[in-house]
């Protein structure tokens, strides 16, 4: 069984296709022998954007942020976390385009 991480929230096995929780403690993640995935997480009952990442090969990545992320201005440049540098290029009401700069 390995050990999955909610990043700054849980830990957790997958034990006959059902999610199992852990602990909360961080250091028994790190401190695993079978260390699974750390994985970035919203949750589903807090406000969302919609968010559309441009990369430098043409392709598209979607997904979604905090709302918080509708603050941003055009130009401005934000590191998503375990991702990348990204640009705002285009905001829209309810979804904003970044430009992927550089990991």
């Amino acid at each position: 069984k390995r050990i999955h991480r909610l990043i700054d929230y849980c830990n957790f096995e997958i034990v006959n296709n059902e999610y199992q929780f852990v602990s909360e403690d961080y250091e028994d993640y790190k401190n695993s022998k079978n260390k699974g995935s750390i994985i970035h997480w919203l949750p589903i009952n807090k406000e969302l954007v919609k968010v559309n990442i441009l990369l430098e090969n043409g392709k598209t990545i979607s997904g979604f942020g905090e709302i918080s992320m509708s603050k941003l201005k055009v130009g401005e440049v934000i590191q998503l976390e375990r991702f990348a540098f990204c640009s705002l290029v285009k905001k829209n009401e309810d979804q904003l385009t970044f430009w992927y700069l550089h990991k």
